[in-house]
């Protein structure tokens, strides 16, 4: 019997060009957890901005996020692959030196390091929970994702340093996480925390960085056909077909 659906967010049960979860998701999840069942979301986004599609409480459902980097259930955190604080420095240093705007990603908040016009429209989305910095000390929570903002055909790392990973590089971002995140990590924590084995799992993604969280369910369904050749996940238009047949 299967136990736990772990998903990705956007372009996976959150459809290209739609903000937020639409009803029958959001019910059928609920529906999922009623039975006494598990649902997590895996994802790139942070907390702030995933509760934002959500769109509303949904009581006990997992949350992890910026990568797999962090997971936060019904408000409290509970698993946390942190950024090393001298990446974050690094980071700092370097955007400054090529010119890029810098967003600091952690649980309850987002630090932004770069312009104020770039500050104003990153705060548009997360009001309150968006600070301005200007020095490292300022950072009071744990960062889980350095996100630069610029010109991405020069990006700030040719190769990513030793202790992080990069985890997205397009539309103008370029986002690294701590070297052990990444989904897969995330989905193999989620698993042994409720004592899940992987026969009793589905997940489901649609993009390169989904792909080990893939591999490692008992089941898998990809909602783009661009990674299917690298791996065996069924392919899927419809994300509601994740919740039947299982």
């Amino acid at each position: 019997m299967i136990k736990l659906i772990a998903s990705d967010l956007d372009g996976t049960i959150l459809p290209k060009g739609q903000s937020r979860l639409d009803g029958v998701t959001v019910r059928k999840i609920k529906e999922w957890i009623s039975a006494g069942r598990y649902f997590a979301i895996i994802t790139g986004r942070d907390y702030i901005s995933l509760l934002g599609a959500i769109g509303e409480k949904i009581p006990g459902i997992y949350c992890y996020c910026c990568g797999g980097s962090v997971s936060i259930k019904d408000g409290v955190r509970h698993y946390s692959r942190p950024v090393d604080s001298g990446a974050v420095l690094r980071a700092m240093s370097d955007a400054r030196r090529c010119g890029k705007e810098l967003v600091l990603c952690s649980d309850f908040e987002v630090f932004v390091y770069g312009s104020e016009e770039f500050y104003k429209s990153v705060s548009r989305l997360y009001g309150d929970s968006c600070r301005k910095i200007t020095l490292a000390k300022e950072i009071s929570s744990p960062v889980y994702k350095i996100s630069f903002f610029g010109d991405c055909s020069k990006p700030v790392y040719e190769v990513s340093p030793p202790e992080l990973s990069r985890f997205y590089n397009r539309n103008g971002w370029d986002e690294y996480t701590a070297r052990f995140a990444g989904k897969g990590n995330a989905f193999s924590d989620l698993c042994a925390r409720l004592g899940v084995l992987a026969l009793e799992t589905v997940a489901a993604g649609d993009d390169f960085c989904d792909i080990e969280m893939l591999e490692k369910a008992g089941k898998a369904y990809i909602t783009d056909k661009r990674i299917s050749d690298r791996c065996s996940a069924g392919f899927i238009t419809d994300p509601h077909l994740i919740f039947e047949n299982i």
